[in-house]
């Protein structure tokens, strides 16, 4: 177990936490420094107890969403990486356990040229601008098209029975629902949603954080930029609707922030926890909000301040030995725990890569993804743009880490 070790944190509570070294699963070719190639990594279950891990290969932008997507499996808790084209599996999206022991993909959508199908817009209801500017329309007063386009979104399904792909649709809800388009490269593209983490199993629900539909906000006015909804399905993510907000763009007083890129677990008490990022290119700390009833309320919103002004697609892990684990990044890659498994504080962030708050491009992404593959360990990926290849240039890398955990006073937990 030692010989592999590389870092090991003494959190001075009882807690011990180690990192094993990286494993590499894919290098980009060397020269490779255009912002969206070999980026933005996902870890997910696979049947057959298996990982599985994708990435983002093309330009960062609307215009690529639903392209090819590199994907590697695990079939050794993440000891080693094998790439994978599965019959029936969709070239891009990541793979979800549900109920009944099945597996849902939703993959990312392609964009509904509006101009290409010879349609004409609403008059917009709303603008803001998130790297650029967005424009808000009724879905309702939209064509018909455009209307199917968002609420019946392809996706397969794994069925135990056969062991196969199967292409399915499901409906994601439209009541008060918007469409947003950006203006720029991206003008007269329509996006969809797709499922960035595993929903939540819970009492016969399945639930997601989404911020990539846009709804009206519960008094019906119009968003001033993106807010994050909870989403629940009781028929095994076949439908979905909109069971509450969970914050929106002007959820903190005083201040309008484009909350995206949301992540949900459940604590140590089954309750749900939240965390979500609130930064273009402004850096602002997360923010977290609490359910404790599936949900439908959400409390205790504020910023994560201790954790450092800043952060990018966060990951959470709930482990049956009681910890919770949260990873971010940008500039670098950190992890922290919630000793407590509840949320409530978290200890000193652990800075895995560091980063260059003046080059945040540089370096890594900062995105992270993590899953458990034991009670007290799991997987951390993220990505380093300065690997070193056998011959000595640097390249982006997709990188692999387990993280496991014992007690100070010896021992695994």
């Amino acid at each position: 177990m030692e010989a592999d070790l590389i870092m090991e944190h003494d959190l001075g509570t009882g807690y011990k936490i180690h990192l094993d070294e990286p494993v590499i699963v894919s290098m980009a070719a060397p020269g490779e420094t255009r912002w969206g190639r070999h980026q933005f990594v996902r870890l997910s279950r696979y049947p057959e107890d298996k990982i599985l891990l994708r990435f983002h290969a093309g330009a960062d932008s609307v215009t690529a969403y639903g392209e090819d997507e590199p994907a590697f499996l695990s079939a050794d808790s993440g000891h080693t990486w094998t790439p994978y084209e599965g019959e029936g599996f969709p070239a891009t999206g990541s793979s979800f356990a549900v109920f009944n022991d099945e597996f849902l993909c939703v993959p990312h959508a392609v964009p509904f040229n509006v101009k290409a199908a010879g349609l004409n817009l609403p008059e917009p209801v709303g603008t803001f601008f998130s790297y650029r500017n967005v424009n808000l329309y009724r879905a309702d007063q939209c064509a018909e098209a455009i209307q199917t386009h968002l609420n019946r979104q392809v996706c397969t399904r794994w069925h135990p029975e056969t062991a196969e792909w199967v292409n399915e649709y499901l409906s994601w809800d439209s009541r008060h629902r918007l469409v947003w388009i950006a203006q720029g490269e991206e003008v007269d593209r329509v996006s969809g949603t797709w499922t960035e983490h595993a929903p939540i199993q819970l009492d016969g629900e399945l639930l997601y954080a989404d911020y990539r539909a846009s709804y009206l906000m519960d008094d019906e006015s119009v968003p001033q930029g993106c807010g994050v909804a909870c989403m629940v399905s009781m028929d095994n993510g076949r439908t979905w609707q909109k069971r509450a907000t969970i914050v929106g763009p002007n959820g903190i007083p005083g201040s309008v922030s484009n909350m995206t890129e949301p992540v949900l677990a459940l604590d140590v008490n089954k309750n749900l926890v939240c965390v979500i990022r609130r930064a273009d290119q402004e850096q602002k700390s997360l923010l977290i909000t609490f359910s404790k009833d599936k949900g439908q309320t959400w409390e205790g919103l504020r910023p994560l301040d201790e954790l450092g002004p800043f952060g990018v697609f966060p990951s959470l892990v709930s482990l049956d030995c009681g910890l919770l684990g949260l990873s971010y990044g940008r500039p670098g890659v950190h992890l922290t725990f919630s000793l407590d498994g509840t949320g409530h504080s978290w200890d000193k962030p652990i800075t895995i890569l560091p980063g260059d708050r003046d080059l945040l491009s540089t370096k890594t992404d900062g995105y992270t993804d993590l899953i458990p593959i034991g009670p007290d360990e799991f997987l951390l990926a993220y990505t380093d743009f300065e690997t070193k290849d056998e011959m000595g240039r640097l390249r982006k890398a997709v990188l692999v880490r387990r993280v496991w955990i014992s007690r100070s006073t010896g021992g695994v937990i």
